[in-house]
Parts: C-alpha cells; structure tokens; sequence
C-alpha cells in the first residue's frame, strides 16, 4: 500500500497574481504551462478544501479564494511531472503497482460519492500517481543511493523520535452486572484495578518477564493466554490508542515497565528499545521514516516550481464544478 500522503498547503494563494482567464476553446478547468488538469482532479481539491478548510485556511464563504488554493494543488501536479521529466526519472513498476491498488481501494469505499462529484477513477488514478511521484522523488533525491542521501544515523535518529516500541498487556475500566450488562467500574474499583497493574509492573522491573507476569495475570481472570504480548510500534495519534498514551509511554525509560491509564483502560507497558537490539524494527521502517524526514523538503521544490508556472483557469468551469461540490455538501449537512 502507498504511505501516508501529504498534502502541503503553505503557498495555496501565492500564484494568485498569476492566474488568467483561459481561452472560450479551452474545457479545461485549469491549465498549467500548456498542460490541462482534468475536471475531476480540480474537483478533488475543491472537495477537499470544503470538506477540512481549516487544514486549508480557506474561507467557506470566499468562492474565489477556493478556487485559487484547488487550482494551485492542481499545479502541483505540473510541476512534479516537469521535475520528473527534468531528471529523467519514470515510475518504478512497484509505484505502479501502489497507484493501482490505492485506486481500487478508495475507489471500492467511495466511488459513489466520487461520481457524484465529477470524478472518475481516471483522475482519482491521477491524484495517486502524483502523491507516488512525490514519494519516488524523496527517494530519488534523498534515498540510500540519492543524490543527497540521508545517513543511517540521521534516519535511526528520526525512527526514534517518530515511534515508540513496547509490549503490554490491558485491563478494562468496566465490569458486566448481574443482568449481564458492561458497566463502568466505581472509582474504588478503578483504584484497586490500577493498583493491580502496578504490583505487576513492578514484578517486571524486579526481573520477571512480562510472558510470565501476563500469563499469570490471565490465570488470576480465567483466562488462558494464547500468546505472549508482541512487540508494538506505535507513532503519536495512533487511532488504536487514546491521545495520551503515546506522551505516557514516552516517559517511560527503556526495559523499564509502568502502569498506564489511558482511556477507559490501564496498561502495563514494558518499553522496548526499537533501533538496537533483536527487536530492531528500523529496516522495515527506513522508507516510512525517509518519506517523513524530507517530503517537506520535495514539496518546497515543487512549490517552488509551481509558482513560476502560468496557470489559467477557466472561471465558467470552475463554477460549474463549484456548483456540483457545494450541492453535495449542503446535502449532506441536511
């Protein structure tokens, strides 16, 4: 599966200067250094930027300033192909192999409500292509045989600071009723639970390993523990997990364990060094931590390029297509 996208947005109004009317002819919304972005694309970002505008600071209300930051995300798509062309890079076939399957993924969950915006896969094929393209130019430019390429010191360095690793075990702030309910534990309960997890936690830092002490743990529940606890690799805002417990775990010191609550749960956490040991995780992590060190560094280039490129834009098109993606948002808010 591709990686995690970005979507950079810090120069979303600086072509405004640039922008003119196309020519009656031209049925393309917009159209950068004689290359023509589809309607769909430009429907993509208009949706978008309507659906987070705060991701966008874009103003609902200002038609014409939305128009400006879709068109100048659709630019960035001229301006990745012109580098692409310019150091003579083409697609890997694994890139292409990404771009596919993302496409057939988004497009199996949400095809229909794409349709009914005006794009088709073709260009929810595009936008793919352009975030692969992205990623191929942080290797190309920064990857172990780059131009510029990142050291293994550098990139175990950021690994570090983007994950954490640890082995746990949880326990739930709930309880069933004797009509068989899940309810919530008193806070006496929730107390004498967490003081549970924190005798078992010091068992850990005395010498036991945390297999036996969760083995144990699930005797004293009824339970038979199936397999040990694995190895975790967690990065701060992992859905899986609640806001706090990335910050928690983050101060425990390595082989170290602690309780942690979090949530409606307690934890007892075994922290685990992640880059140097049996555990190593950093090879399977190295292009996921590349793509978060310098894809800030790609989308200043492409930024750059973009705002020396004429874009025009087609206002006749660009309302139709408004007109489609604001319908549908005013639908769904009903």
């Amino acid at each position: 599966m591709m990686k995690k996208r970005f979507l950079f947005v810090a120069a979303a109004v600086c072509l405004v200067f640039l922008f003119s009317s196309c020519s009656k002819g031209n049925s393309a919304p917009v159209t950068v250094e004689n290359e023509s972005i589809s309607s769909g694309v430009f429907a993509y970002y208009l949706d978008k930027i309507m659906s987070y505008p705060e991701d966008y600071d874009a103003d609902l209300k200002n038609t014409q300033q939305l128009f400006e930051k879709a068109a100048t995300l659709c630019s960035y798509h001229a301006a990745a192909n012109s580098i692409m062309k310019e150091e003579k890079i083409s697609l890997s076939h694994s890139g292409k192999a990404d771009i596919a399957a993302e496409t057939e993924s988004e497009w199996s969950l949400f095809g229909e409500y794409y349709k009914s915006i005006g794009i088709s896969k073709p260009d929810l094929t595009e936008i793919n292509t352009f975030e692969e393209k992205k990623e191929q130019l942080v290797e190309y430019y920064y990857g172990a045989d780059g131009k510029n390429a990142v050291s293994d010191d550098d990139l175990k360095q950021k690994f570090v600071e983007m994950y954490i690793g640890f082995k746990a075990f949880e326990g739930s702030f709930t309880k069933t009723n004797i009509k068989g309910e899940t309810v919530p534990m008193t806070e006496k309960e929730k107390e004498a639970l967490i003081a549970d997890f924190r005798k078992m936690a010091d068992k850990i830092n005395e010498g036991a390993s945390i297999d036996s002490v969760y083995e144990d743990y699930c005797v004293s529940q009824g339970l038979i523990a199936i397999s040990s606890p694995e190895v975790i690799l967690m990065k701060d805002k992992d859905p899986m997990y609640a806001d706090d417990f990335f910050k928690k775990v983050s101060t425990i010191s390595h082989s170290k364990a602690a309780p942690v609550t979090s949530g409606s749960s307690v934890y007892v956490v075994q922290r685990v060094t992640i880059a140097t040991s049996d555990e190593d995780a950093f090879e399977q992590y190295r292009s996921t931590v590349l793509q978060e060190m310098k894809m800030p560094a790609v989308e200043k280039k492409i930024s750059s390029v973009a705002k020396k490129s004429k874009v025009e834009t087609n206002e006749k098109i660009l309302s139709e297509i408004y007109d489609s993606v604001s319908t549908k948002h005013s639908n769904q808010e009903k």
